[in-house]
């Protein structure tokens, strides 16, 4: 049978101009009210004024509850959810997957000067794949990704998700669940856009 044309859709959660998600602006006087009260809490001192600021955005200014996110951010960041305390502990438990390249850092950016995250399906076996090793890949390329926008001075990154040639033994509903919780609780809204290259019809 003739081969299906690739298509792009571009899906994000809230529609703006560029179809992209953000963490809500506040002013600066706001962001600085903010974050001198989160200080007030010394759990928060582990973390940059830059890195509560995002979580004050996370939070619309309100102080308390980015404070509270930030606890469970910190707690989890101890050992990334027992995926690994440290770089070479977590790319050890990220192995198995990280050598059939499941997902990796491209080396281009995307048209926003994006970096951008490539997972192709295809490669991840829902029936064997080791959930912690996927989790430690995952967790791994998108703290590269974070970096590198924070580097150029950016804040979000752009996921491409390559479906071709999927099928349902590449389907991985733990996965999923676990990415959408990981995303909410401990990089909100970092995930600016996704796209998925010839998605099923």
């Amino acid at each position: 049978p003739p081969t299906r044309p690739s298509r792009t859709r571009l899906h994000s959660t809230v529609t703006q101009d560029l179809g992209t998600t953000t963490a809500p602006l506040l002013d600066d006087a706001a962001t600085a009210r903010a974050v001198a009260a989160m200080r007030e809490d010394a759990r928060t001192k582990p973390l940059s004024d830059d890195e509560l600021t995002w979580f004050a955005r996370d939070r619309r200014g309100d102080a308390r509850e980015a404070v509270e996110k930030v606890v469970q951010y910190l707690r989890w960041r101890k050992d990334r959810g027992g995926l690994g305390a440290d770089r070479d502990a977590l790319m050890r438990r990220a192995a198995p997957e990280a050598r059939r390249r499941v997902g990796y850092l491209a080396r281009e950016k995307d048209a926003l000067n994006r970096p951008t995250v490539v997972v192709v399906a295809r490669r991840h076996d829902a029936m064997r794949r080791d959930l912690k090793a996927s989790q430690a890949l995952c967790v791994a390329v998108l703290e590269d990704a974070i970096a590198e926008a924070v580097k150029e001075g950016g804040e979000q990154v752009l996921a491409l998700v390559d479906l071709r040639q999927v099928g349902p033994q590449n389907v991985d509903v733990p996965f999923l669940l676990w990415l959408i919780m990981t995303l909410r609780s401990y990089f909100p809204k970092r995930l600016g856009q996704g796209a998925l290259v010839d998605p099923p019809p």
